[in-house]
């Protein structure tokens, strides 16, 4: 009898070792998850801060670059109209003319394709009110008024048959 305590006792030690070890490791192992996660979490973080930071940097250079080129428009047509003026001897003020009718064209036609492209790309509440109106089908199925719908309308088909 003796014999069978300690045997039991000898073998139950090597598995609790086993079992503590395993459960330490598997407490280091979410210790580093979480570790990593964190990591992961702060360089995400940081990377989108840097993100927003060269995005609006880019943004305000676009702007300054735009208000150059709006600012620059008017100088361009006047000199053209010079230059026309000068090189093909007609009066400044019909090259003045003709520059502005070409932008007012040019705008113009910029203005329609955009409309146009919108039109046909719309998409808005489209989805949304199909399936309002299958939600309506089904209320009204639901609450049996599309039967009573349907009754007087197959009553007056029996009508005509009549």
């Amino acid at each position: 009898m003796a014999e069978r305590f300690v045997v039991r006792s000898i073998m139950s030690e090597p598995s609790d070792s086993l079992f503590s070890g395993i459960a330490a490791q598997f407490g280091r192992l979410r210790q580093d998850l979480g570790e990593m996660l964190a990591a992961r979490l702060e360089l995400a973080q940081l990377e989108a801060t840097e993100v927003m930071r060269q995005t609006a940097r880019c943004g305000i250079i676009l702007a300054a670059s735009a208000i150059l080129l709006i600012s620059a428009l008017p100088l361009a047509v006047a000199t053209l109209a010079l230059a026309g003026a000068t090189y093909f001897g007609q009066s400044p003020i019909a090259w003045l003319a003709g520059s502005v009718l070409l932008l007012v064209g040019i705008a113009a036609s910029i203005g329609w394709l955009a409309v146009r492209h919108y039109r046909r790309n719309f998409t808005g509440l489209r989805d949304t009110l199909a399936e309002l109106r299958e939600d309506l089908v089904w209320l009204r199925e639901w609450s049996g008024q599309a039967d009573q719908a349907k009754a007087p309308a197959q009553d007056a088909d029996l009508d005509q048959s009549a």
